[in-house]
């Protein structure tokens, strides 16, 4: 049940090494193995490759709301994507 306080995640910082580390483990399979196809591996480095531009992309999107900088009201509603958030 929510009770509508803020909630503050510090403490993922524990898990945060572990959450990367899955995350490459998790993109060394999509890549494949060396053994593989050319073409199996060129699939997966694609995979591999929108992933990493969409991580970025999203980091880039919400940069101003992480470094607490001061944008329109607009902007920081476009970035509150979930009704909680706000």
């Amino acid at each position: 049940l929510h009770d509508h306080r803020l909630e503050y995640y510090y403490y993922a910082i524990a898990f945060e090494p572990f959450l990367i580390i899955a995350i490459v483990l998790c993109l060394e399979l999509a890549l494949g193995p060396p053994q593989a196809s050319r073409r199996r591996r060129w699939a997966g480095a694609l995979a591999v490759g929108v992933y990493l531009v969409a991580a970025v992309a999203d980091f880039a999107y919400l940069y101003p709301l992480l470094t607490a900088k001061v944008i329109p009201y607009s902007a920081w509603l476009a970035r509150m994507w979930l009704q909680g958030w706000i």
